[in-house]
């Protein structure tokens, strides 16, 4: 799409904040200590770096994302500032995620090793956690010349016990999430033209 692009989103893409979940994956709040910033997840305590803020922090800087426990210490690159800590203790994994300019990144570590298991592809807006499921907002990104947006759809992903994440465009969630954002339902990505308005239209889907 010509012209330049700019972070005109039709969902938030403030910092992202971590949903309250009953089991499998829960938000795990980074604490300030003598060692600095960190988070617990059972027997490991996760390094995160230096807050944006220490008064009001959203974002870490932990590059790399450290992970110690009683047999050692590894460390995890490549992440970027973080912004929200899932961890399933009793399954030995984190949901990470972190962001780079408008997009926002999500990755599966092992913590006994810091592996990490999957990564889902960048995109804009925000997510949930619940369980073992991650579900993300559909956004857009709109140039200056009135061309279409390039727009991607809510997304439904499945955490599995190895830390893949599945995505699943064929729940019956995604259409009706992306209608209520943009105002039209889709699956995938698509060319929108007037997104997230009552003169909203599907132009074309992208493959």
């Amino acid at each position: 799409m010509a012209g330049p692009m700019r972070a005109r989103v039709w969902a938030c893409l403030g910092v992202l904040v971590p949903s309250v979940a009953a089991a499998g994956f829960e938000p795990a709040t980074p604490r300030p200590g003598a060692a600095g910033w960190t988070v617990e997840a059972g027997d490991h305590l996760l390094d995160v770096g230096v807050p944006d803020d220490p008064a009001h922090p959203r974002l870490w800087e932990a590059e790399p994302l450290v992970i110690r426990h009683t047999g050692g210490s590894c460390h995890v690159g490549g992440l970027g500032p973080l912004a929200a800590v899932h961890v399933d203790v009793s399954g030995g994994r984190a949901l990470v995620t972190s962001v780079s300019g408008s997009y926002t990144l999500l990755a599966t570590v092992r913590l006994a090793d810091c592996m990490v298991l999957d990564r889902l592809p960048a995109f804009t807006g925000t997510l949930q956690v619940q369980d073992d499921e991650v579900v993300t907002a559909a956004a857009c990104e709109c140039g200056d010349d009135h061309a279409p947006c390039v727009c991607h759809a809510a997304q439904v992903v499945s955490v599995t016990p190895e830390g893949r994440l599945l995505d699943r465009p064929d729940d019956p969630r995604v259409e009706r999430l992306t209608r209520e954002t943009l105002g039209v339902g889709f699956t995938g990505r698509a060319l929108v033209d007037s997104p997230g308005t009552p003169r909203a239209r599907l132009v074309a889907p992208l493959h």
